[in-house]
């Protein structure tokens, strides 16, 4: 179409969950998509990547990058919504969310303990939640693939 810079807006950008090898074999997808996008776009913006063993898209993307946040989207319909919210992460890589939602609504939170029992198994561990009692939970996790750690 003789366009000269072509920019990609991602929601969600796949493949950054693959962020090491978690079993012989497997490719680091991360890696492998981010040389793709970056000979093929000249920019990319995207919403909250999974950034849990890389600090910035700046380490994998050789393009310039942009980064939107939910967070303060999400904590102003939690605001308007919610009465009384306990802001639940299922595991210590969601409290970058819940403790940014918490601290914009003055609201607790909770960072739960996700054990992983397998791809596709996880067991969930919760610290006592008695002093929050008669507050609204309101889970909140950067991406739900097939919502098993929610449902847990």
């Amino acid at each position: 179409l003789g366009a000269r810079d072509v920019t990609l807006v991602a929601p969600y950008l796949a493949y950054m969950r693959q962020d090491r090898r978690f079993q012989s074999g497997e490719a680091v997808t991360s890696r492998t998509f981010a040389r793709l996008l970056s000979s093929t776009f000249n920019r990319l913006i995207t919403v909250d990547p999974h950034l849990h063993r890389y600090t910035a898209l700046s380490d994998l993307y050789r393009i310039p990058t942009d980064t939107l946040h939910a967070a303060p989207l999400l904590g102003g319909w939690i605001a308007q919504s919610v009465k009384e919210p306990l802001i639940v992460g299922p595991d210590q890589e969601s409290d970058q969310w819940v403790s940014s939602i918490a601290g914009e609504l003055g609201a607790p939170y909770v960072t739960l303990r996700k054990i992983r029992q397998g791809d596709r198994a996880v067991a969930i561990e919760v610290p006592d939640l008695s002093r929050w009692r008669g507050r609204q939970p309101v889970l909140v996790d950067d991406i739900a693939s097939s919502g098993r750690t929610l449902i847990e």
